[in-house]
């Protein structure tokens, strides 16, 4: 038989959502007529989402598929009061034909992913992850389970999932983080293969199978996602996450990152890659023609803002001309007004918003200024966060009132999201937006030197100093504790001094081998993100709260203008 010349496809997708259900008040900077207009608009959310591939579907006379691309877990009061039923019940009633595991889906290791991926009624990938050492009988088990499109120990390549398209088949298939057991804590027997290979072993069975037409779902970030693309040779396209890329031209509105849409011209050698930003905020439609061999050949679309509301001024006093602007601002191309999905609105109101309600009403603090947060000093804020060491007291403070002796605590700066903007903080604010991972604190005990290990460790990781980064969050912050760091030292010197604040109110430089108890959240102790020193821990207890249930109390307990920072860094880089 032969094959059709041309075969079209509408790829929608999304990726990072981290629990952004409702639709995002994002303020938008509005480029209009040489002024900038600050205007305000209720952009994406589930239902919303749920509202335009629904449109789609019913409007579109060739297949389409709508993906997402990992990290549905996290980043909200909905994944911290309700631990991931409400992402797979709402994802279920989306429509979702595909998910790929991301990082943060792992966060809670096969007891927070099994459920997963065991409620949702689309299949899950993660095709370099390989389960095959796990107990046939170990509680939450993943290996072999029939949702889960994991590695295939006995064939070297991933499982793929076939669907009718057109004339032929189309295939699908997943890759995550090689480097996931450092940056999110997946049980020991998950064994992360190399991405790369593992989708070119996969690519070659399909092909020589018949397949041409190839979707890769990725949560590998866009630089990795692009070494994908020159590398790979067979695929159609490449769907990703991590990274939090917002491809399309958006510096009208403020939100440009430079990024064109599909990363490279249409027709390449190369294969496209397609990311939509973070949190919901927008629903990628790519409209995509591929030849008989898989090859895209004309790609169309971008990302869109899901506007759902009237989109308003803040300050229209002082804009004149702000009707018209908003007027220009619904007439950009990538902005798609949208009435958003009934059902999944009303589950949301119903089943989920009203817990979540009475925590933001719940006020348990009156922050009078701001605290700031920023992941690595700057020139404004020369010792860094103003917040995280607030956070790393509350650690300190539970642990001690639940009748452990610690010396210090640490944090790392990724887990802190927001600042702490000044007027009444709620538990939501805490659990929901400041502190929103759901991981619990852990007690250790370990010598100077490998705690001066740990530092040094994750500030390289952090700074990129003679390593490969894994971000900027693992730069470490901490209660009681100060530290000189020296960027330009040899490797395993460069913190020329660590000190302890004691009992006594006053600081003392540590001897290496003194022994001290620490107490951090689970995933710094477990040594993730450059704190590998920390694995050479003597002893370790993990208690029974989340970080965000230490830094309610300590809240409910001191005012906030009277807490005492006992952290000092000289950062040298």
């Amino acid at each position: 038989m032969q094959k059709s010349a041309q075969y079209q496809l509408t790829l929608a997708h999304i990726n990072d959502c981290h629990s952004h259900f409702e639709a995002n008040s994002l303020r938008l900077d509005f480029d209009y007529q040489g002024q900038t207009i600050p205007l305000m608009a209720d952009c994406g959310g589930y239902a919303a989402i749920a509202a335009a591939v629904k449109q789609i579907r019913q409007t579109r006379t060739h297949p389409s598929l709508f993906v997402h691309a990992g990290d549905c877990y996290q980043g909200t009061l909905y994944y911290s009061v309700y631990h991931g039923k409400a992402n797979w019940d709402l994802m279920n009633r989306m429509g979702l034909d595909a998910l790929v595991l991301g990082n943060h889906d792992m966060d809670p290791g096969n007891r927070g992913t099994h459920p997963l991926v065991d409620s949702a009624n689309f299949p899950v990938f993660a095709g370099n992850c390989d389960y095959s050492v796990e107990a046939d009988d170990k509680p939450f088990g993943l290996k072999n389970h029939s949702n889960l499109y994991q590695y295939q120990a006995e064939l070297g390549i991933a499982r793929y999932q076939l669907i009718p398209f057109h004339d032929t088949q189309l295939a699908i298939f997943g890759v995550t983080l090689e480097q996931m057991h450092k940056v999110a804590t997946p049980d020991p027997e998950a064994r992360f293969h190399d991405p790369l290979a593992v989708a070119q072993t996969t690519i070659d069975h399909l092909r020589q199978r018949g397949i041409r037409h190839i979707v890769l779902l990725s949560h590998l970030g866009l630089t990795q996602d692009r070494e994908l693309a020159s590398k790979l040779k067979g695929a159609s396209v490449i769907v990703g996450g991590h990274s939090h890329s917002l491809q399309g031209d958006f510096s009208a509105v403020g939100l440009d990152q430079g990024l064109v849409y599909g990363d490279c011209e249409i027709p390449s050698e190369r294969i496209p890659v397609l990311h939509a930003g973070k949190f919901a905020e927008t629903l990628g439609v790519a409209e995509l023609t591929m030849d008989a061999d898989g090859r895209v050949i004309r790609l169309a679309g971008g990302n869109q803002l899901l506007v759902s509301s009237s989109v308003t001024c803040p300050e229209s006093a002082k804009y004149p001309q702000a009707k018209t602007a908003i007027n220009a601002f619904n007439a950009l191309p990538y902005v798609v007004p949208v009435s958003p999905d009934l059902e999944i609105s009303q589950r949301i109101a119903q089943e989920y918003q009203p817990a979540l309600r009475a925590m933001e009403h719940e006020h348990i603090a009156y922050a009078p200024k701001t605290w700031h947060h920023t992941r690595l000093p700057t020139k404004s804020l020369p010792q860094g966060s103003e917040l995280a060491p607030m956070v790393a007291h509350g650690f300190y403070r539970a642990a001690r009132e639940l009748g452990h002796r610690v010396d210090f605590a640490l944090h790392n700066a990724g887990g802190v999201r927001t600042s702490l903007l000044a007027g009444d903080v709620s538990q939501a604010d805490i659990a929901g937006r400041m502190l929103p991972f759901a991981i619990p604190l852990v007690c250790y005990q370990l010598q100077a030197k490998h705690l001066a290990l740990a530092l040094e460790g994750a500030i390289n990781a952090a700074i990129n100093n003679g390593v490969q980064s894994t971000g900027t969050g693992s730069f470490p912050y901490a209660y009681r504790l100060g530290y000189r760091y020296d960027a330009k030292a040899p490797a395993g010197q460069r913190l020329t001094q660590l000190k302890l604040f004691t009992e006594q109110d006053r600081w003392q430089v540590l001897d290496p081998e003194q022994w001290l108890w620490g107490v951090s959240s689970a995933y710094t102790a477990s040594g993730k993100e450059g704190y590998q020193a920390l694995q050479q821990r003597k002893q370790s207890l993990t208690l029974p709260l989340m970080m965000s249930d230490s830094f309610i109390q300590l809240l409910q307990h001191r005012s906030l203008d009277t807490l005492q920072v006992a952290f000092e860094l000289d950062f040298n880089n």
